[in-house]
C-alpha cells in the first residue's frame, strides 16, 4: 500500500515520461469556488449535473469535474473553459487534441475526488468510502471472483468490509485503465496481469487503488486547492 502525503504543487506543474502525479481534491468547496468551477463546464457536463436529484451530488458532482478542467489546464497550458473531452464507447475521456500524450483518469465517493495523470500510457484509478454494506454479501458474489469470494466468506465480519471494498477498488482501476465497461469485474485480479496495481491510502475511511501498465520512475502526491 502506498501511504499518501498530499503536498501543494508549484506554480508551474511539468509532467514528464515516467511520472506519475496524483492528486487529491476535497469536493465540498464554497458557494463562491463552486460557482467559479461550474463556469468552466462544457453543456454536456452542465446536463449531466442538473439530472441529479439530491443538491449535495450536483454540488460534488460540478465540483469533480470543475477540477479535473482546472488541474489540466495547468498541464496544457489551456483555460479550463476551452478544454473539449471526447469520451470512448464506455465513457473514459481523454482530452482532444492530445498532442502531449497525457493519458488522465478521475474518481469520487463522497466527498472524496481523486485525480491521476501520465504520459503516453493507460492509468485509472478508484476510490470508495468504506460502509458496510445492507447488500454486501450479494455485491461480493457480483464482483468477486469465485475463488476470492471463497476467501472472503471464510473472513470474520470486521474484515469482510475491507477485503470487498481492497478488491472492488482494485477491479474498478483496472477496468478503468483498460477503458472497458465493468461486466468483467469479476475476473481474478491476478488475471489481469497486464496492468500493474499500487493500492493507495487516500485518506482516513477510504479505499483506494491506480492501475497503470508499468510502474512509474517518480510518483507525486499533490492536494488541489482552490488558491
Amino acid at each position: 500500500m502506498v501511504v499518501t502525503l498530499w503536498q501543494q504543487p508549484v506554480s508551474r506543474l511539468t509532467l514528464s515520461n515516467g511520472e506519475l502525479h496524483i492528486w487529491y481534491a476535497d469536493l465540498d468547496v464554497s458557494p463562491e469556488v463552486l460557482e467559479r468551477l461550474e463556469q468552466t463546464l462544457a453543456e454536456d457536463e452542465y446536463k449531466r449535473a442538473v439530472q441529479f436529484v439530491h443538491l449535495q451530488s450536483k454540488r460534488r458532482y460540478v465540483a469533480a469535474r470543475g477540477i479535473l478542467r482546472n488541474i489540466l489546464a495547468q498541464y496544457i497550458q489551456q483555460a479550463p473553459e476551452a478544454i473539449q473531452f471526447v469520451y470512448n464507447a464506455y465513457g473514459k475521456p481523454s482530452v482532444s487534441p492530445n498532442r502531449q500524450q497525457l493519458e488522465f483518469n478521475l474518481a469520487h465517493s463522497v466527498n472524496v475526488g481523486v485525480y491521476a495523470f501520465t504520459i503516453g500510457q493507460r492509468v485509472g484509478i478508484d476510490v470508495e468510502f468504506v460502509q458496510a454494506l445492507d447488500e454486501q454479501e450479494q455485491m461480493a458474489q457480483k464482483i468477486l471472483s469465485q475463488e476470492e469470494y471463497i476467501v472472503f466468506s471464510q473472513l470474520p465480519p470486521d474484515e469482510k468490509v475491507m477485503f470487498f471494498y481492497q478488491h472492488w477498488t482494485r477491479k474498478e482501476a483496472m477496468m478503468k485503465a483498460l477503458g472497458v465497461d465493468f461486466s468483467d469485474l469479476k475476473l481474478p485480479v491476478d488475471k489481469l496481469n497486464t496492468l500493474q496495481l499500487i493500492e493507495l491510502k487516500v485518506t482516513p475511511g477510504y479505499s483506494g487503488a491506480l492501475a497503470t501498465e508499468h510502474l512509474p520512475d517518480e510518483i507525486r502526491f499533490l492536494k488541489w486547492t482552490s488558491t
